[in-house]
């Protein structure tokens, strides 16, 4: 064995100054692989300024022998990193990767409980990415109520399956576990749901807005109902809102839900609208379609024409849903009464006036039966010309 004399460290000269050479590793050294036997291997530091040639001197002394003799000491010493002249050795550089995190693997869920319908189930898996991790250092498992069990790399697992029998309830973990030793888990539970959740509609007949909403209720008893789908006319369904109508949302409820659905209803006039809704909950069970009910959108005031504005002024009306009354004045406004109305046709006698002092122009305002007025002015025995906002005589 090679010591320090004295077990002090070893003197050596570095160009044309000393410097102080330390053992590395002075009583552990590694087993020289290559060296004859019973020899051992050291390393050294040397700390030689950049650019400078550098001499090393190395001075081996032996302890002393309990025999008299004469003993070779053979030492040789390589340089760990060299080149060639014209190729120098590339500073050497070592990249050490600290991990002190681990990654999260996820159920797919909305809140702490998932239901689903008995039979073979499949429950999405997700990374949350907030954090650094290595995917491939990684191991998922789960727990499913009998022990942990391996699923795979993290990112190379993306389900987790089961068969669920009926009445199944059972709390699920998942596990992410690191070289480093950290963990991270996530739990959810498991319920099976086989009743269908259930849809009704509010009362409504008639809509006279441009946009209106249709609203009704949906309950399910076991679990989240995720949506509500309606279907205008025979078309394909589409989802209608969760919530009250003031607050609008698309997140599952639970309990017994209100829904809403926009219904735009511009320049109709008694046109009918037949609708169909189901519920879905969040298991996947929906229910029937529902019985279909029919609305009457309508929000356009009546069609007048005016046929004469003599003593007798008389004209014809229509409307989709149907004309409730027409009213005239001939006082700019002022005052209004009710023309006889026959079918299709009106008529008002100039000598039945009762209100102000008739003017060279009248109004004829006629209101079908939902409340959509129109307006129409005519000048003596001329045509008519469209008023869209009341004429009041000042």
């Amino acid at each position: 064995d090679i010591l320090p004399y004295n077990n002090q460290p070893m003197t050596v000269t570095l160009g044309s100054a000393p410097a102080l050479m330390n053992f590395v590793n002075l009583i552990g050294g590694a087993v020289c692989q290559s060296c004859p036997a019973n020899s051992r291997q050291w390393v050294l530091q040397v700390d030689a300024s950049a650019g400078q040639p550098a001499t090393v001197t190395l001075t081996a002394r032996a302890l002393t022998p309990a025999a008299t003799g004469v003993f070779s000491v053979p030492v040789s010493a390589v340089l760990a990193y060299q080149g060639l002249p014209n190729l120098p050795q590339p500073p050497a550089t070592t990249a050490y990767l600290i991990d002190n995190s681990v990654g999260k693997a996820k159920f797919g869920k909305v809140g702490p409980i998932v239901y689903a319908p008995a039979g073979q189930f499949k429950l999405p898996l997700y990374i949350d990415l907030g954090t650094p991790f290595l995917m491939c250092k990684a191991q998922v498992s789960i727990n499913k109520g009998a022990g942990f069990s391996l699923l795979g790399n993290l990112g190379a697992v993306q389900s987790v399956t089961h068969t669920l029998p009926a009445g199944y309830n059972q709390l699920w973990t998942l596990r992410t576990q690191a070289d480093n030793g950290k963990v991270s888990t996530d739990t959810v539970t498991v319920q099976t749901d086989n009743l269908v959740p259930s849809v009704q509609f509010t009362p409504t007949l008639v809509f006279t807005k441009n946009i209106n909403l249709l609203k009704g209720l949906a309950f399910d008893n076991t679990g989240l109902l995720s949506s509500v789908e309606v279907s205008l006319n025979g078309k394909a369904f589409k989802q209608a809102l969760l919530g009250d109508g003031s607050l609008l949302i698309n997140a599952p409820q639970a309990g017994e839900v209100t829904w809403a659905v926009p219904i735009e209803a511009s320049n109709t006039d008694g046109d009918p609208l037949q609708i169909v809704a189901r519920a879905v909950d969040s298991a996947g069970n929906a229910s029937p379609n529902s019985a279909p009910i029919t609305i009457t959108l309508d929000t356009t005031g009546p069609t007048i024409n005016i046929l004469g504005t003599g003593s007798i002024i008389s004209g014809t009306v229509f409307d989709g849903s149907g004309v409730a009354e027409v009213q005239i004045s001939l006082d700019g406004g002022l005052t209004y009464q009710n023309a006889a109305l026959n079918g299709s046709n009106w008529s008002f006698d100039r000598s039945t006036w009762a209100g102000n002092t008739p003017i060279p122009y009248g109004i004829v305002r006629p209101v079908d039966v939902y409340g959509n007025v129109s307006q129409v002015v005519f000048v003596g025995e001329g045509g008519s010309k469209q008023l869209y906002l009341p004429l009041i005589r000042r």
